[in-house]
């Protein structure tokens, strides 16, 4: 497990979208801390896309 820092456009939004698929994030103000298999990367930000958030940046903590 790899923990990463999400930026998007909605982090409420967001964090819905991914607890649907099992992801557990946490509110950190200005981006979402969460952390998942680094295979499964692409995975999460298509998911986010596709739910219509964009995605500014994902940086590994």
């Amino acid at each position: 497990m790899q923990t990463y820092r999400i930026y998007v456009t909605n982090i409420s939004q967001a964090l819905a979208v991914l607890k649907e698929q099992g992801f557990e994030g946490k509110d950190s103000g200005t981006f979402i801390e969460i952390a998942f298999n680094p295979s499964q990367k692409m995975s999460v930000i298509m998911l986010l896309n596709q739910n219509k958030i964009v995605v500014y940046d994902i940086e590994e903590v």
